[in-house]
């Protein structure tokens, strides 16, 4: 029972929704979120964009967005995105048969944009293609995210899966490290 009613509250409305519903089920009461949870996040944020075009030095990768699954995530990462935060930034990180990573402005893994947003696991699975928030810890994403090569299922329930691939998947198997987001173009519609 704590452990629901801790899910109830925390961070991710995926878990939020499961939790409470559970709880509803019991027919225990579903715990109001925190105070510094509604001031520090607000509730999630909502785009209609659902779309978005990578443009690397390999060619162009367009991905489908998830805002109903992440809406706080594809919030961030289009916001990113539109303020051409990505444009010019290394896939710094490159893993056959597993992953190719950006968004660190440094380079080097270890930078960000200055703020972090939290997870939103969800029910989603790491697949081919699957587009996930790159973490160091609990809710700390920020704008380092990954494309992953193959299915990765020990991802699962552990990182934000906020979109995937629908079309360049020439382009992520190309993609080596170093090589540069010229820009991201988001854009609503399928």
């Amino acid at each position: 029972m704590k452990v629901l009613r801790q899910a109830a509250t925390g961070p991710s409305p995926a878990l939020r929704l499961r939790a409470g519903g559970h709880l509803g089920t019991l027919g225990v009461p579903v715990p109001e979120l925190p105070s510094h949870f509604r001031e520090a996040f607000g509730g999630p944020r909502r785009t209609r964009v659902t779309r978005a075009t990578i443009r690397t030095t390999r060619g162009a990768i367009t991905v489908r967005l998830f805002p109903n699954q992440a809406p706080i995530t594809v919030h961030n990462f289009v916001t990113l995105a539109g303020r051409g935060y990505f444009d010019g930034i290394l896939f710094h990180r490159v893993v056959p048969a597993f992953v190719a990573q950006a968004g660190c402005p440094r380079g080097d893994g270890w930078g960000g944009p200055g703020h972090v947003i939290p997870c939103e696991v969800n029910d989603l699975t790491y697949r081919r293609g699957t587009l996930g928030m790159a973490l160091a810890g609990k809710d700390t994403g920020g704008s380092q995210w990954f494309l992953c090569h193959e299915p990765q299922p020990r991802l699962d329930l552990r990182y934000t899966i906020f979109g995937e691939i629908q079309d360049g998947w020439d382009v992520l198997d190309a993609l080596l490290p170093e090589d540069v987001i010229l820009g991201v173009e988001v854009s609503e519609g399928r």
